[in-house]
């Protein structure tokens, strides 16, 4: 720690000192009740303080006795941002992921309790954000999970509705990066059953994650279970339903078909918002089928030549053998007979070239 940083620790260090001294009480002073609202704001500041300078024990101290302080006042929503604080050091400063989450669970009651339920899932989906930017998707599918689970509890709530797509958009995505397909379509049924209870739920969004439900069949090479996810698609139709109902009639077909064009038409023009992972794993799953296809191909050539193969070798040996057997059957004879034909023929050739002479002469 440099001078400069060793000011601003004593500076710190008397702002804490006065928080402590703001919560003491004096008959002499005539002072008879500890005064919460000085501490809490000096609690804070000294807390904020410590932690610019990576003095995160004394950083945590300083956020513990704030909330101690906002529970006295009733300021839920202050208790919840400074649980909040300690949270994104534990997360991010100190990797603490125990301590970090407990806290984000305070935090997230804590703002519940003044009646903001949608910021108390909110808070939830930031520090979840944070944590798919940092690579960390268990984490952040952890912090998610929850969030939902709030939602469930709270669907009386539009606004928590509105968190609720969010989370399960990200949920999916997540599930999808970690290759966890099975998951992921337990985990969209599970929502679709949701939304179907919902009187006032769109259908064109039901139907939406029936076609996701699809697409992940289709990347866990299930496709005969299309046709079903159709007849439940029709089940619950109207008008705004039909393209997501045809998108995934043409992903099965062209899947089938390794119709590479067409998928990557469906891709870029119908697909193009659905979650990312969920589409690089499509692809993924179309390349490695269309892969297994060519080798299919390329062993079917080598399979019909090397039948060809056998069926020459086949007809070689025959002919092999059959020589074999006339020879054996025939023996001197047969070469006896061969050499009588052609001493026969050449006195024959003689013969007629002797009558050709006369007639010259």
């Amino acid at each position: 720690m440099n001078a400069s940083d060793q000011q601003e620790k004593k500076r710190i260090d008397k702002i804490f000192k006065e928080a402590q001294k703001d919560l003491k009480t004096s008959f002499l002073s005539l002072k008879f009740s500890p005064d919460y609202l000085g501490a809490v704001v000096n609690f804070t500041d000294a807390a904020k303080g410590y932690r610019k300078l990576k003095l995160f024990k004394e950083a945590l101290l300083s956020f513990e006795e704030a909330i101690k302080c906002n529970k006295k006042l009733l300021e839920g929503w202050a208790e919840g941002q400074n649980y909040l604080e300690m949270a994104e050091i534990y997360f991010y400063d100190l990797n603490n992921y125990v301590n970090g989450y407990d806290c984000l669970k305070n935090a997230s009651y804590a703002i519940k309790l003044t009646g903001k339920l949608s910021m108390s899932v909110k808070i939830y989906i930031e520090q979840a954000t944070k944590f798919i930017e940092n690579g960390n998707n268990k984490m952040a599918l952890e912090i998610l999970l929850s969030a939902f689970e709030d939602c469930k509890d709270n669907l009386h709530d539009d606004l928590m509705k509105i968190s609720m797509e969010e989370i399960f958009i990200k949920i999916i995505d997540i599930y999808c990066g970690l290759e966890n397909y099975g998951k992921a379509a337990e985990f969209i049924i599970d929502y679709i059953k949701i939304q179907k209870l919902l009187k006032d739920e769109k259908k064109y969004k039901v139907s939406k994650n029936y076609l996701y439900l699809g697409l992940i069949r289709l990347i866990m090479n299930e496709s005969y279970l299309i046709e079903s996810i159709i007849d439940e698609m029709f089940s619950f139709y109207d008008n705004s339903c039909s393209d997501d109902i045809d998108d995934l009639k043409n992903a099965a077909k062209y899947f089938d078909e390794l119709n590479k064009q067409k998928i990557n038409n469906l891709v870029i023009y119908s697909f193009s918002l659905f979650p990312n992972n969920l589409l690089k794993a499509f692809r993924k799953a179309y390349d490695k089928k269309e892969i297994a296809g060519l080798s299919n191909q390329v062993r079917n050539i080598n399979l019909n030549s090397a039948n060809i193969n056998i069926e020459i070798n086949k007809k070689n040996d025959i002919d092999e053998t059959r020589d074999q057997t006339v020879n054996s059957y025939l023996g001197d004879d047969f070469n006896n007979f061969e050499n009588l034909n052609n001493n026969n023929h050449n006195q024959e050739n003689a013969s007629n070239n002797n009558f050709q002479a006369d007639d010259y002469l």
